[in-house]
């Protein structure tokens, strides 16, 4: 009942709604009065048609609660598709990327075994080839351990460390390869820099950003031909390390050829490289290391031409480096 409205009761036990209203200035007063047959006759239309709404729209939910599952079954087994796909594709990349390092250093070893064979090489030669053999080992020894580090997760054993110092030592690990590329390596870090980490992953890592840079910097690493004579770029090499608010941070920059914009994009994705040599791990290792160690890792073009990479990890809430 609304103002002005109320049920009335009959006699004969009818009901009616009366609704009256008076008329200003007049005083008369209309009145209205219907039966309730005639109300329920009124409302029994838009009624059923609500409840036909209802009933529509609760189908049209259910209907596409079933398409929608229908859908994420298929999506899902899309997914597991693509994943089986992907894991193939993989499996390949790595199958080609083993046998083309196995290829080329059997080709190394089998030459020294042959020309060692002969019995009629001089001294100087057969120290030059055991040195060959030696590196072509130690190569084949460098693609097993990243494939090894590759394929298992990352277990840190964290200690207090000195920033600085790891870059030195780290400077002191690529020496040889910096002056068979004539390469000038330079180390910026007024230490200590106290952090808390996995002391020889962490130290991996920034071997293989430097000796990455120094390889960018290499013979061919300009598009050069391979003997050919080196362009006249400046080949220099400078890791630093600095403290930040709540983290400490590692560069390692080069002066090489820089990054093609699309591989720069998939750069710590495994099996991407540049370079002639190489399974392609190097880089994706690292960005697990640093993903362990909670930090991130990141490149950029350097001012004046190379690469810059950015190595950032916690600071360890300011960890004593220990003696």
């Amino acid at each position: 009942d609304g103002p002005g409205q109320a049920w009335v009761a009959a006699a004969d036990e009818r009901r009616w709604l009366v609704t009256e209203a008076p008329v200003p200035a007049t005083g008369l007063t209309l009145r209205l009065v219907l039966s309730a047959g005639d109300v329920e006759g009124a409302l029994a239309g838009p009624f059923q048609r609500l409840v036909l709404l209802v009933g529509l729209s609760v189908a049209l939910v259910v209907a596409g609660g079933l398409v929608l599952a229908w859908q994420a079954a298929r999506l899902e087994r899309t997914e597991l598709e693509l994943a089986r796909s992907r894991d193939l594709a993989a499996m390949g990349q790595t199958a080609a990327a083993i046998a083309h390092e196995v290829k080329n250093a059997l080709n190394g070893l089998s030459m020294a075994v042959d020309l060692l064979a002969t019995g009629t090489a001089a001294r100087d030669v057969l120290r030059d080839v055991h040195g060959r053999a030696r590196a072509e080992v130690a190569r084949l020894r460098r693609v097993a351990d990243d494939l090894t580090l590759f394929a298992a997760t990352p277990r840190l054993a964290t200690e207090p460390i000195d920033l600085a110092r790891l870059c030195q030592d780290a400077a002191v690990s690529v020496a040889e390869l910096a002056e068979d590329h004539q390469v000038r390596v330079e180390v910026v870090a007024p230490g200590p820099i106290p952090a808390r980490g996995d002391p020889a992953r962490l130290l991996g890592a920034v071997v293989n950003l430097a000796r990455n840079g120094i390889e960018a910097m290499g013979p061919g690493g300009f598009g050069e031909p391979l003997g050919g004579a080196p362009p006249g770029h400046a080949r220099e090499l400078r890791i630093s390390a600095r403290r930040e608010p709540g983290r400490v941070v590692v560069e390692v920059a080069d002066r090489g050829p820089g990054l093609d914009a699309e591989v720069a994009q998939r750069l710590f994705e495994p099996f991407v490289t540049t370079k002639r040599t190489g399974s392609g791990l190097g880089l994706a290792i690292v960005h697990r290391v640093v993903e362990a160690h909670g930090g991130e890792v990141a490149a950029a073009a350097r001012e004046g031409g190379g690469t810059v990479f950015t190595l950032a990890i916690p600071d360890g809430q300011g960890a004593e480096v220990g003696a």
